[in-house]
């Protein structure tokens, strides 16, 4: 374990061996909880919230190139295009999907939390992994639908990863087969180089 985080609620970090995603460095993995309680926060409020995460996420930088943040943040993202900054040409060129819209069906416009976790992906070297990433991927499909109809599908959780995790990743999903509770799960997928024999996994 890293660190445990009590300023945006509850977050927990650890290491993991970074063989199992492929890379050489340790993979930081942040899991986040802020509860939904939102609207009876101010804006500012949520923005020092977002600001505490941000900079755990700077923080992880010096540790480790690559960081994966994923967790309940009761973000709500809107339908339109993210705007990348000049440094991010060659990856929008390798996947120009990051470009576009995302396709999912939203509740309602961005809340203040998505707009927040929105600029910690464009401020950090996050992406967010909701534009069709893999064959029928995840596009920001609802993951919130509640226990008692009617219901009504909201976009909570999310899933960022570093760049280089980005390359490796080939499919992130919402399991909406297994609906036996209020949220949906994630699955995800990613492509390992060959295996070497003979090496140690230290976690």
């Amino acid at each position: 374990m890293w660190k445990i985080s009590e300023l945006y609620q509850a977050a927990v970090w650890v290491y993991i061996n970074g063989s199992v995603f492929g890379v050489r460095e340790r993979v930081l993995l942040g899991v986040v909880y802020i509860n939904p309680r939102s609207s009876s926060r101010t804006d500012a409020e949520i923005s020092l919230m977002f600001s505490h995460m941000q900079h755990d996420v700077s923080e992880t930088q010096s540790e480790s190139q690559h960081m994966i943040l994923v967790g309940d943040f009761n973000a709500r993202l809107d339908n339109l295009p993210d705007h990348f900054p000049e440094g991010h040409a060659a990856m929008l060129f390798r996947f120009p999907e990051l470009g576009t819209t995302r396709l999912g069906q939203y509740k309602d416009r961005a809340n203040t939390a998505g707009r927040c976790l929105r600029d910690i992906a464009l401020e950090t070297p996050l992406l967010t992994t909701d534009r069709g990433k893999g064959d029928n991927g995840d596009n920001g499909q609802p993951t919130f639908f509640g226990y008692n109809p009617p219901f009504n599908p909201s976009r909570t959780e999310h899933i960022l990863v570093s760049t280089a995790l980005f390359f490796c990743c080939k499919q992130i999903s919402v399991l909406h087969e297994f609906d036996s509770a209020d949220h949906r799960l994630f699955s995800g997928q990613c492509s390992l180089p060959p295996m070497i024999y003979g090496f140690q996994v230290r976690l």
